[in-house]
């Protein structure tokens, strides 16, 4: 080969080298900023992020600071609250006694209004007991009137007339024990349906036998008054059950007891 053309060949290919490894240099300088400026890019986005998130620790802190400003607070109203209190309490100690003395008159005066209230209660009681007492007698006494007097009976005739009166007044009397009995078995029954039941027949029996006795009577039914019985009876010998209003044209009065005896006395008219 010519010695020229061999000297140029090598200093081209010495000058191709060279441009390659420069070349090389320069990608590997290139590649090592890029790997750095990431990592540098990663490292500052890691920063950011904690500043915007606060760690657990920062929440805590936060967290007391504001639970000790809101104490700090409060205890600031603990001064005024107790003299609040104070006013309070003196305020009500002084009106204590006004108040008591308020209650003192109400009481007073709703107690007067109560006992004014039974006084009234009791006057109009009495007054329509006596009015219908009253109304009886006069519906007895003109029964008397219509009677007219006394004919001339015999004494055995008199007697006669009594010992039926009598018979009708102890079936009315007996009658009346029988609904008494009734009430009180009632009241100490445990009042089911299934006692009402049992009790209905006897109540019906017994109110059929008072008003048969009673309609014996007829028209001298006037003459007569019915004592109610209430609560517990210690003897029915002696428990008043019926009675004659007025003594009749003989000035004879009847009196009929729970145990169904009779008594006829002699009044003055």
């Amino acid at each position: 080969m010519n010695p020229i053309l061999s000297a140029v060949l090598r200093r081209f290919w010495t000058i191709l080298v060279l441009l390659v490894i420069a070349d090389l240099v320069i990608v590997l300088w290139i590649l090592n900023g890029t790997l750095r400026f990431n990592r540098d890019n990663r490292q500052l986005a890691h920063a950011i992020q904690n500043l915007r998130t606060p760690s657990p620790t920062t929440e805590k802190a936060a967290l007391l600071q504001k639970e000790n400003e809101r104490l700090k607070s409060d205890l600031k109203m603990i001064p005024g609250l107790i003299s609040k209190k104070q006013e309070v309490e003196t305020e009500i100690a002084d009106q204590q006694p006004r108040n008591i003395e308020v209650l003192n008159t109400q009481s007073n005066r709703i107690q007067r209004a109560i006992e004014q209230n039974k006084k009234e209660l009791r006057e109009l009681s009495d007054w329509i007991r006596n009015s219908q007492e009253m109304e009886k007698r006069k519906k007895a006494e003109a029964r008397l009137l219509e009677k007219g007097l006394p004919g001339s009976q015999t004494p055995e005739e008199i007697q006669e007339e009594y010992n039926q009166l009598g018979t009708t007044l102890q079936q009315a009397g007996l009658a009346l024990k029988e609904q008494f009995d009734l009430r009180q078995q009632w009241i100490k029954s445990d009042q089911s349906d299934q006692t009402r039941t049992a009790f209905q027949p006897r109540r019906i029996e017994a109110y059929r036998v008072l008003e048969s006795a009673m309609n014996q009577l007829g028209q001298d039914r006037a003459l007569y008054e019915e004592i109610p019985v209430l609560g517990e009876v210690e003897d029915p010998a002696h428990t008043l059950v019926l009675r004659s209003i007025v003594p009749d044209l003989h000035g004879i009065s009847a009196t009929v007891y729970l145990d169904g005896s009779v008594v006829f006395s002699q009044n003055k008219r």
